[in-house]
């Protein structure tokens, strides 16, 4: 939707804020940067032109997924309310990654479909190089993707599945998969990738060559290319997922929070 001239600078100020302190809200930072073309932007603004809240809502992945400033209850309602006009939002649901105040302002005026739980890592700075060094099995290597491996990556996601692949996603930041011959068997790539945070993500690994090194060669290419790029790399990973967890804490990824995936309705 078009913004007014002065909801726009009151967007441009909330973004410089947000580059100062890009862990404090990442994927509304991405959002109002590297994918603004593919979000519909809500802004609220109160009196003098001060920013009261601002909703954004992807309309690049099969689900509808936002991500918002902090806000008055009130206010969130109304975005919220604004965004069911959407041709995307016709069914009322909605996907979040939420922080802790987030999840709670969520609750308070939706109802809430399921959550399940994460941690959000990043690469800590005296993670060492040595740390990323991956034994991969005889006959495995890894290799960069691109939009041409989407047939092959969206077969190893049917047999493996991932919600919310979309090959739009393929050029947003470094891609890259593990082959044995011609045969895609490992996967992971980005959920986005700006100068100031990037979230990997997407990380699938056929059953069939787990515990042959995959997962820790797919990281350590990945931050290999994104060296001197981004400020800070991050991953989400759930709170049940104890060898995720320790795989990345092994390379030098740091807990910094809960966060919460949902699923929840409006209207």
């Amino acid at each position: 939707m078009r913004l007014s001239e002065t909801e726009q600078q009151a967007l441009n100020d909330l973004v410089e804020k947000l580059k100062s302190d890009p862990l404090s809200n990442p994927i509304l930072l991405a959002d109002l940067t590297q994918l603004r073309s593919s979000c519909d932007i809500f802004v609220s603004l109160g009196k003098h032109g001060r920013l009261r809240g601002v909703l954004a809502v992807t309309h690049h992945l099969p689900l509808t997924t936002i991500a918002f400033s902090d806000m008055p209850a009130g206010t969130f309602i109304d975005l919220m309310t604004n965004a069911l006009d959407l041709p995307q939002s016709e069914s009322g649901s909605f996907y979040c990654l939420a922080s802790h105040s987030q999840r709670e302002l969520i609750k308070s005026v939706s109802y809430v479909k399921w959550e399940v739980p994460e941690f959000r890592y990043e690469l800590g700075p005296e993670a060492s190089h040595a740390n990323f060094e991956s034994q991969l099995a005889e006959g495995l290597e890894v290799r960069e993707l691109s939009t041409g491996d989407v047939a092959a990556i969206s077969a190893l996601y049917s047999e493996v599945p991932l919600v919310a692949f979309s090959p739009k996603v393929l050029t947003l930041g470094p891609w890259v998969g593990v082959f044995s011959g011609e045969s895609l068997v490992g996967v992971a790539g980005v959920h986005f990738s700006t100068p100031w945070v990037t979230e990997l993500g997407h990380a699938v690994t056929h059953t069939n060559y787990r515990r042959m090194g995959c997962a820790r060669a797919l990281l350590a290419q990945q931050i290999s290319l994104l060296t001197n790029k981004t400020q800070h790399i991050t991953a989400c990973c759930l709170q049940e997922n104890y060898g995720p967890q320790a795989l990345l804490e092994s390379i030098g990824f740091k807990r910094l929070e809960q966060v919460w995936l949902m699923e929840f309705g409006v209207g």
